[in-house]
């Protein structure tokens, strides 16, 4: 008899439904087989001794569960009311028979079992996630009235079902679902993840939120059509309305631009005639934020006047309703023309300092500066410009701090190799001064001393700042 399984695409992510042992993504054609520790089933779940129950929380993960009942059956019934955290992910339950028992449980996880339906759960419950089940015909979340976290991924499902109208997070990633009517009705969300589907348009959003973030990303967008535009427009978030479209198929971005969201004095002057109250002081600097993919060659900023910013993740569209232009708020990842000049000017002078040391020393005992103080001495001279990049790190970036301690760590390997040139143009640069010595006069040694450090200073510097710019400092 075969065995109903969900697995995950390894091509696109979406969830597989197989009655076998393989099948093809309909969304991809890839083919997916099941792995070879689900191919044996289990006749009895694995529970050797009674698991206990730390601090309200139970978890049974992949012990071949089949019924509650096995699990009932070990604990009295004030036991049952302890757990407030329930995990029976990996198994292989079919039915949520006896599940009121557990009447405390506020957090319940069924992930990757053969759930195709959904039993009334005890109310208590708040957070639930049923990713990678068989759940893409179970169309009804409604009467799960207190839950406000839902997990649906890796079901199936080709249309989103009823949700709990309380609803704040929902997560419906790897799916097949290809149109949502609205959203309008969930007036609690404040995040939708619907990433890895087919979905072409963004759905009617809920109605007047504080901020929502609405995440489409790997999806089927190739522009945004007019409903996307519409639907878009006529949400009155309150404070941010963040959408990320990165990874589609976009292939015309003009649309975007027609976006036209309503001012604050709009909304009151709505508002006003319909006889609300107008206290709209939380609608002030909202903005909408759109993400898309990384900038090609024929996706600039220029392309859009300056309105669209290029970033390290993307390409970000920022747009203040009630102001006259929308306004670009993300660094580009390139150092602007002011951090490049201080990086070259302290990088010059912190290796300045220590190639003015060496000089000094050399002229108090030229017999007594051997080749290893010699290569040491330059490799700290190479690596002394570090600092400089650093310090120009920290005054010219934003959060520079930040960025200045994990370039420490990032650029190791860059100073390493620095130091390494140091080492390796101080012995050749030496070599041409030792052979010169037997040219020229005895008495223009200390200028070939002057040359030898105010190179070694400059192409120092030069190392420095190459290094820098290579790795995006």
């Amino acid at each position: 008899m075969n065995k109903t399984a969900v697995i995950t695409c390894q091509s696109c992510g979406a969830g597989v439904v197989m009655t076998g042992r393989s099948g093809a993504c309909e969304y991809c054609g890839n083919i997916v087989h099941l792995p070879a520790e689900q191919e044996s089933d289990v006749s009895k779940a694995s529970i050797p001794v009674k698991p206990a129950i730390s601090k309200g929380r139970l978890v049974l993960k992949g012990r071949g569960i089949k019924s509650l009942e096995q699990i009932i059956s070990l604990y009295s019934d004030n036991e049952l009311e302890e757990v407030t955290d329930l995990d029976l992910s990996d198994n292989l339950l079919e039915g949520l028979d006896g599940i009121n028992r557990f009447g405390s449980v506020r957090e319940l996880c069924l992930n990757n079992n053969r759930l195709t339906r959904m039993d009334k759960l005890p109310g208590s419950v708040w957070r639930l996630s049923v990713k990678g089940n068989l759940l893409g015909g179970f169309m009804s979340f409604g009467e799960l009235d207190n839950v406000v976290d839902l997990d649906i991924r890796d079901n199936g499902y080709e249309s989103l079902p009823d949700l709990p109208l309380r609803l704040i997070r929902l997560d419906a990633s790897n799916n097949s679902i290809s149109h949502i009517e609205s959203l309008a009705q969930y007036t609690s969300l404040e995040s939708i993840t619907l990433n890895y589907n087919r979905i072409t348009d963004v759905p009617e959003l809920p109605v007047r939120p504080m901020s929502l973030m609405v995440y489409l990303e790997h999806n089927s967008f190739e522009w945004l059509d007019d409903v996307s535009v519409n639907n878009i427009s006529n949400c009155q978030f309150g404070k941010m309305l963040f959408i990320s479209l990165k990874d589609n198929r976009f292939q015309d971005y003009s649309q975007i631009l027609r976006i036209s969201l309503q001012t604050v004095d709009q909304i009151q002057e709505q508002r006003n005639k319909a006889g609300e109250s107008a206290h709209l002081t939380y609608y002030q600097n909202r903005f909408l934020h759109i993400h898309l993919d990384r900038c090609e060659e024929n996706l600039s900023a220029d392309l859009f006047n300056q309105e669209l910013a290029v970033a390290e993740d993307g390409l970000h569209l920022i747009i203040y309703p009630d102001r006259s232009e929308p306004v670009a708020e993300v660094e580009s990842t390139r150092p602007k023309g002011s951090h490049m000049v201080s990086t070259v000017i302290l990088a010059f002078i912190f290796t300045g300092y220590i190639g003015y040391h060496f000089f000094s020393r050399q002229m108090a005992k030229p017999d007594g500066f051997g080749w290893v103080r010699l290569i040491l001495t330059s490799m700290v001279l190479f690596s002394a410009g570090w600092i400089g990049v650093y310090l120009s790190n920290l005054m010219f970036r934003p959060n520079g701090v930040l960025k200045s301690i994990s370039f420490i760590f990032k650029s190791i390997p860059a100073v390493i190799c620095t130091a390494f040139v140091g080492a390796l143009t101080s012995v050749v640069l030496a070599l041409v001064v030792f052979f010169l010595m037997f040219l020229l006069p005895e008495d223009i040694f200390n200028w070939l001393s002057v040359g030898y450090a105010a190179i070694l200073v400059v192409i120092g510097t030069i190392t420095t700042v190459i290094s820098a710019e290579t790795i995006n400092v």
